[in-house]
């Protein structure tokens, strides 16, 4: 391998560490923001990945649309997110990386499990 050549792979692969390292904080940042929510929360995060509108996550959790309003401010606001696309991004990287470990991921469990009432 040519000299000039060593320094650039050791920069590379450093800089490589670095994102892997920036992407692990990134990570555990979303993954604790996951488990601050409530059930409730974790059900609209988890409708509003899925592209449902307020309303539709109102009927099937029997919520009102306040409520899911609250819910959905309360998420932005601790999150440090400013609308349902970056909730969802959220929601679908936490899915991705904990599917990618082998994990079953926190967001994938369904909502109607919970949202049906007496079940």
């Amino acid at each position: 391998m040519a000299p000039a050549t060593v320094p650039l792979l050791q920069r590379m692969t450093r800089d490589e560490n670095v994102l892997q390292h920036i992407d692990d904080l990134v990570a555990a940042g979303a993954e604790r923001f996951w488990s601050e929510l409530t059930d409730r929360e974790k059900d609209t995060a988890r409708l509003v990945a899925r592209g449902r509108p307020n309303r539709e996550i109102a009927g099937e959790l029997y919520l009102s649309t306040k409520t899911v309003e609250y819910y959905l401010g309360k998420m932005y606001a601790t999150g440090e997110l400013r609308n349902r696309r970056q909730l969802r991004d959220l929601v679908q990287a936490l899915t991705a990386r904990a599917v990618g470990r082998g994990n079953r991921s926190p967001c994938l469990s369904m909502c109607r499990d919970r949202a049906t009432p007496g079940g």
